[in-house]
């Protein structure tokens, strides 16, 4: 009769073999000895292709994080010229030119605005003003900063085929 315990140490079967098994021992203990060594084979063999894989997609990462990096530059360099190019071409009209937010906050203007308000830059401007509209006056036929309940630049746009004048 032989035992079979689990881990702890305790029986779970017993077998009863019509033969002595102990001569074959060495065989059982050969057998037990290439599963373990296939195992541990295999686990190697394992951790190795892990580390390859992991290693492999962390070079795409890095290659995809250069290539976005670099994207990131020429785009920046792009909307530099691009702010430069809007910029000239702002600065080359003799009459005022400006950009809004929604036509409620100013977003740009050219270099007449700021010499015929008297500033600087945008930032002076908002720290006093949010929108041209500030300045404009009522009068007949005039854009205000409320034309009939709604904002100036919705009705200029909706209005393109009229001639707009600010007092």
């Amino acid at each position: 009769i032989k035992k079979v315990k689990d881990f702890n140490g305790d029986t779970k079967a017993k077998l009863l073999f019509f033969q002595d098994i102990t001569e074959h021992k060495e065989f059982y203990n050969s057998v037990i000895f290439y599963i373990i060594l296939s195992a541990w084979i295999l686990l190697i063999a394992i951790f190795i292709i892990l580390n390859y894989s992991f290693n492999y997609f962390i070079n795409k990462l890095q290659k995809l994080h250069n290539i976005s990096i670099a994207k990131e530059r020429e785009a920046k360099r792009e909307l530099i010229f691009k702010e430069k190019y809007l910029e000239t071409i702002l600065n080359s009209n003799e009459n005022i030119i400006i950009t809004t937010l929604g036509g409620e906050k100013l977003d740009r203007a050219n270099s007449i605005f700021f010499e015929f308000f008297n500033y600087k830059n945008i930032e002076e401007f908002k720290k006093e003003h949010d929108c041209i509209c500030d300045f404009f006056e009522a009068g007949k036929d005039y854009i205000t900063k409320d034309m009939n309940g709604q904002n100036w630049l919705k009705y200029i746009l909706e209005n393109r085929d009229k001639t707009h004048k600010v007092l």
